[in-house]
Protein backbone atom coordinates (compact mmCIF):
# COMPACT_ATOMS: atom_id res chain seq x y z
CA UNK A 1 0.00 0.00 0.00
CA UNK A 2 1.09 3.18 -0.82
CA UNK A 3 0.46 7.06 -1.49
CA UNK A 4 -2.49 7.29 -4.42
CA UNK A 5 -4.09 4.56 -2.96
CA UNK A 6 -7.66 5.29 -3.75
CA UNK A 7 -10.57 4.59 -0.82
CA UNK A 8 -14.35 5.03 -0.53
CA UNK A 9 -16.28 6.23 2.25
CA UNK A 10 -19.59 4.97 2.65
CA UNK A 11 -21.60 6.40 5.70
CA UNK A 12 -24.93 4.90 6.79
CA UNK A 13 -27.39 6.75 8.52
CA UNK A 14 -31.51 6.15 9.21
CA UNK A 15 -34.30 8.56 8.57
CA UNK A 16 -38.12 8.34 8.36
CA UNK A 17 -37.80 4.43 8.45
CA UNK A 18 -35.18 4.00 5.20
CA UNK A 19 -31.50 3.77 5.23
CA UNK A 20 -29.43 6.48 3.37
CA UNK A 21 -26.05 6.48 2.22
CA UNK A 22 -23.41 9.37 1.81
CA UNK A 23 -20.32 7.75 -1.10
CA UNK A 24 -17.38 9.58 -1.07
CA UNK A 25 -13.95 8.71 -2.94
CA UNK A 26 -10.84 9.57 -1.29
CA UNK A 27 -6.85 9.34 -2.47
CA UNK A 28 -4.40 8.54 0.16
CA UNK A 29 -1.69 10.96 0.89
CA UNK A 30 -0.25 8.78 3.29
CA UNK A 31 3.49 6.79 2.79
CA UNK A 32 1.45 3.24 4.19
CA UNK A 33 -1.71 2.01 4.55
CA UNK A 34 -4.16 3.96 6.84
CA UNK A 35 -4.82 4.18 10.18
CA UNK A 36 -8.30 3.20 12.01
CA UNK A 37 -7.81 6.55 13.81
CA UNK A 38 -7.17 8.39 10.24
CA UNK A 39 -10.41 7.06 8.84
CA UNK A 40 -12.66 8.13 12.03
CA UNK A 41 -11.29 11.44 11.47
CA UNK A 42 -12.66 11.42 7.83
CA UNK A 43 -15.92 9.91 8.95
CA UNK A 44 -16.50 13.03 11.64
CA UNK A 45 -15.63 15.42 9.41
CA UNK A 46 -18.21 14.28 6.50
CA UNK A 47 -21.20 13.84 9.02
CA UNK A 48 -20.00 17.60 10.19
CA UNK A 49 -21.07 18.87 6.76
CA UNK A 50 -24.67 17.66 6.83
CA UNK A 51 -25.67 17.11 10.51
CA UNK A 52 -26.15 20.58 11.98
CA UNK A 53 -29.06 21.07 8.91
CA UNK A 54 -30.53 17.76 8.93
CA UNK A 55 -34.03 17.05 11.18
CA UNK A 56 -32.91 15.32 14.58
CA UNK A 57 -34.97 11.77 13.42
CA UNK A 58 -31.71 11.31 11.30
CA UNK A 59 -29.12 9.15 13.14
CA UNK A 60 -25.66 8.28 11.71
CA UNK A 61 -25.01 4.92 12.37
CA UNK A 62 -21.96 3.71 11.23
CA UNK A 63 -19.45 3.82 8.29
CA UNK A 64 -17.11 1.50 5.65
CA UNK A 65 -14.14 2.49 3.79
CA UNK A 66 -12.56 -0.06 1.33
CA UNK A 67 -10.43 0.34 -1.48
CA UNK A 68 -10.95 0.43 -4.74
CA UNK A 69 -7.32 0.33 -6.34
CA UNK A 70 -3.97 0.07 -5.23
CA UNK A 71 -0.99 -1.87 -6.27
CA UNK A 72 -2.42 -4.73 -4.36
CA UNK A 73 -5.12 -5.00 -6.35
CA UNK A 74 -6.25 -7.16 -9.46
CA UNK A 75 -8.68 -6.86 -11.93
CA UNK A 76 -10.95 -9.41 -13.46
CA UNK A 77 -11.72 -8.06 -16.60
CA UNK A 78 -14.13 -10.41 -17.85
CA UNK A 79 -16.18 -10.56 -14.46
CA UNK A 80 -15.88 -6.69 -13.97
CA UNK A 81 -14.71 -6.56 -10.55
CA UNK A 82 -11.44 -6.02 -8.63
CA UNK A 83 -10.22 -8.18 -6.09
CA UNK A 84 -7.92 -7.52 -3.45
CA UNK A 85 -7.19 -4.35 -0.78
CA UNK A 86 -8.21 -2.97 2.55
CA UNK A 87 -11.27 -2.36 4.10
CA UNK A 88 -12.33 -0.51 7.26
CA UNK A 89 -15.40 -0.10 9.49
CA UNK A 90 -16.19 2.04 12.43
CA UNK A 91 -19.15 3.62 14.03
CA UNK A 92 -19.86 7.16 14.08
CA UNK A 93 -18.67 8.77 17.27
CA UNK A 94 -20.19 12.21 18.59
CA UNK A 95 -23.09 13.65 18.06
CA UNK A 96 -25.05 11.33 15.74
CA UNK A 97 -28.47 13.30 15.44
CA UNK A 98 -29.39 15.86 13.39
CA UNK A 99 -29.25 18.98 14.91
CA UNK A 100 -32.36 21.09 14.14
CA UNK A 101 -34.95 20.14 16.61
CA UNK A 102 -38.64 20.93 16.68
CA UNK A 103 -39.59 21.11 13.45
CA UNK A 104 -41.27 19.16 10.42
CA UNK A 105 -38.79 17.12 7.84
CA UNK A 106 -39.79 17.42 4.13
CA UNK A 107 -40.51 14.23 2.52
CA UNK A 108 -37.65 11.74 2.43
CA UNK A 109 -37.23 12.01 -1.24
CA UNK A 110 -36.14 15.57 -1.52
CA UNK A 111 -32.59 16.42 -1.22
CA UNK A 112 -29.61 19.00 -1.38
CA UNK A 113 -27.77 18.64 -4.29
CA UNK A 114 -23.84 18.99 -4.14
CA UNK A 115 -21.84 19.15 -7.27
CA UNK A 116 -17.81 17.62 -7.04
CA UNK A 117 -16.29 19.77 -9.58
CA UNK A 118 -12.65 18.76 -11.37
CA UNK A 119 -10.50 20.55 -13.73
CA UNK A 120 -11.21 18.56 -16.77
CA UNK A 121 -14.98 17.67 -18.51
CA UNK A 122 -17.05 15.13 -18.75
CA UNK A 123 -19.27 12.92 -16.52
CA UNK A 124 -16.57 10.66 -15.28
CA UNK A 125 -14.66 13.68 -14.01
CA UNK A 126 -17.95 14.99 -11.31
CA UNK A 127 -19.53 13.63 -9.02
CA UNK A 128 -22.87 13.86 -6.98
CA UNK A 129 -23.84 13.77 -3.57
CA UNK A 130 -27.06 14.37 -1.90
CA UNK A 131 -28.48 15.97 1.63
CA UNK A 132 -31.02 14.38 3.00
CA UNK A 133 -33.15 14.89 6.17
CA UNK A 134 -33.76 18.26 5.51
CA UNK A 135 -36.24 20.41 7.47
CA UNK A 136 -39.29 22.74 5.79
CA UNK A 137 -37.81 25.87 6.88
CA UNK A 138 -34.86 25.53 4.39
CA UNK A 139 -36.83 25.98 1.51
CA UNK A 140 -39.37 27.98 0.10
CA UNK A 141 -41.67 27.01 -2.72
CA UNK A 142 -38.56 24.24 -3.40
CA UNK A 143 -35.46 26.67 -3.69
CA UNK A 144 -33.31 26.33 -0.45
CA UNK A 145 -33.20 29.38 1.10
CA UNK A 146 -30.48 31.62 0.61
CA UNK A 147 -29.21 31.34 4.45
CA UNK A 148 -29.44 27.60 4.46
CA UNK A 149 -27.67 27.30 0.80
CA UNK A 150 -24.66 29.08 2.39
CA UNK A 151 -24.31 28.08 5.29
CA UNK A 152 -24.11 24.05 3.36
CA UNK A 153 -21.89 25.89 1.11
CA UNK A 154 -19.32 26.92 3.89
CA UNK A 155 -19.91 23.56 5.33
CA UNK A 156 -18.25 21.81 2.19
CA UNK A 157 -15.75 24.98 1.96
CA UNK A 158 -14.53 23.79 5.34
CA UNK A 159 -14.28 20.17 4.40
CA UNK A 160 -12.31 21.16 0.76
CA UNK A 161 -9.81 23.19 3.10
CA UNK A 162 -8.45 20.28 4.79
CA UNK A 163 -9.32 16.80 1.88
CA UNK A 164 -9.31 19.37 -1.41
CA UNK A 165 -6.58 20.45 -3.56
CA UNK A 166 -5.30 23.68 -1.51
CA UNK A 167 -4.68 21.18 1.41
CA UNK A 168 -1.55 21.77 2.72
CA UNK A 169 -0.77 18.49 4.49
CA UNK A 170 -3.77 16.22 3.46
CA UNK A 171 -4.15 12.62 5.10
CA UNK A 172 -6.54 11.87 2.00
CA UNK A 173 -7.69 13.91 -0.77
CA UNK A 174 -11.23 14.03 -1.58
CA UNK A 175 -12.21 13.19 -5.43
CA UNK A 176 -14.05 11.56 -8.34
CA UNK A 177 -14.45 8.07 -8.66
CA UNK A 178 -15.95 6.65 -12.39
CA UNK A 179 -16.37 2.81 -11.52
CA UNK A 180 -17.35 2.84 -15.83
CA UNK A 181 -13.51 3.78 -16.19
CA UNK A 182 -11.93 1.52 -13.57
CA UNK A 183 -13.72 -2.08 -15.32
CA UNK A 184 -14.86 -0.66 -18.60
CA UNK A 185 -18.01 -2.28 -17.90
CA UNK A 186 -21.89 -0.76 -18.43
CA UNK A 187 -25.11 -2.45 -17.24
CA UNK A 188 -25.86 -5.44 -19.43
CA UNK A 189 -28.96 -4.84 -21.41
CA UNK A 190 -30.61 -7.68 -19.81
CA UNK A 191 -30.62 -5.87 -16.56
CA UNK A 192 -28.35 -8.77 -15.11
CA UNK A 193 -24.71 -7.76 -14.11
CA UNK A 194 -22.65 -5.57 -16.19
CA UNK A 195 -20.47 -6.62 -20.01
CA UNK A 196 -17.01 -5.27 -20.43
CA UNK A 197 -17.12 -3.22 -23.42
CA UNK A 198 -13.37 -0.97 -22.70
CA UNK A 199 -10.54 -1.93 -21.64
CA UNK A 200 -10.61 -1.55 -17.63
CA UNK A 201 -8.27 1.79 -16.54
CA UNK A 202 -8.38 1.76 -12.40
CA UNK A 203 -5.30 3.61 -12.31
CA UNK A 204 -6.92 6.19 -14.14
CA UNK A 205 -10.75 6.39 -12.72
CA UNK A 206 -9.92 8.54 -9.77
CA UNK A 207 -9.91 12.46 -10.55
CA UNK A 208 -9.03 15.05 -7.66
CA UNK A 209 -11.71 17.21 -7.08
CA UNK A 210 -11.15 20.82 -7.25
CA UNK A 211 -14.52 22.44 -5.59
CA UNK A 212 -18.10 21.68 -4.40
CA UNK A 213 -21.17 23.49 -5.26
CA UNK A 214 -24.14 23.29 -3.90
CA UNK A 215 -27.70 23.81 -5.72
CA UNK A 216 -30.65 25.98 -4.95
CA UNK A 217 -33.02 23.87 -6.37
CA UNK A 218 -34.69 21.26 -4.01
CA UNK A 219 -34.48 17.77 -5.87
CA UNK A 220 -36.14 14.98 -5.55
CA UNK A 221 -34.72 11.25 -5.48
CA UNK A 222 -37.28 8.47 -6.61
CA UNK A 223 -35.57 5.22 -4.58
CA UNK A 224 -35.57 7.73 -1.53
CA UNK A 225 -39.61 7.78 -2.04
CA UNK A 226 -41.06 5.92 1.05
CA UNK A 227 -42.01 1.89 -0.74
CA UNK A 228 -39.41 2.57 -3.62
CA UNK A 229 -36.12 1.90 -2.50
CA UNK A 230 -33.96 -1.38 -2.97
Amino acid sequence: MATTDVYRFVGNASFATNMYQVTLAFQSNLPGNPLPADIATVAEDVKTIFRAYQVSTVAWLNWDFTQLWGPSMVVNAPKCTRSGGLAFAGNFLGLTTGGVTGEQALPPQCAVVTTLLSNFAGRRKRGRNYMFGLAESAQLNGILESGFNSNVQNAWNTFFTKYGPAAATPVFKIGIWSEREATGCVPSESGDGHVQVDVPNPAGAFTLASAATVRSVVYTQRRRTLGVGR
